[in-house]
């Protein structure tokens, strides 16, 4: 098992890399089946390699358990973790959180509504460049008076489509 040691460190290391990067871009940005599919299956290889980790380093895991000072580290850590798991709130009937927050499907559809000028100037952009560069790429982009949801319907595309623009 040993002989297999860097192969399974950088196992782990390689698979809780995507893992992580591509449920940042779940949460903050975007969803596509490609990627629901490499996160998942990914997922299934870093639980599986962290298993193996965990076992051919069960010894010295061990000796750092014993050490009391580790379990102070992960109090907080396990705290957190069941907060952010169960107690952030009650879902309601549309599975969003009670008490204003906003699930990802709500913030879009806020965006969508929003003046790209509006939207340009949240993300630090010249509406007008942001305009040119759709024109460039074959859009219409008649007006930084037009919501991103009149500009994708304009052109045939979802608002997210029109959203890159900006966010670019």
């Amino acid at each position: 098992m040993h002989k297999y040691r860097k192969f399974i460190t950088t196992s782990v290391g390689f698979t809780f890399l995507v893992v992580g990067v591509t449920g940042v871009i779940f949460q903050f940005f975007f969803k596509t089946p490609v990627l629901e599919h490499i996160h998942g299956w990914l997922g299934v290889a870093m639980v599986t390699a962290a298993i193996l980790h965990i076992f051919q380093n069960w010894k010295p895991l061990q000796n750092h358990l014993r050490d009391g000072r580790v379990f102070l580290l992960l109090i907080p850590v396990v705290a957190v973790i069941a907060l952010l798991t169960f107690g952030l709130g009650q879902k309601d009937k549309g599975g969003r959180l009670e008490g204003g927050n906003l699930n990802p499907r709500d913030v879009m559809g806020k965006l969508a509504q929003a003046h790209a000028a509006d939207i340009a100037k949240v993300f630090g952009k010249d509406v007008s460049a942001v305009l040119s560069k759709m024109k460039t790429d074959g859009l219409r982009a008649d007006s930084a008076d037009a919501t991103v949801q009149e500009l994708a319907q304009n052109n045939h595309k979802s608002p997210d489509g029109i959203l890159v623009y900006f966010i670019k």
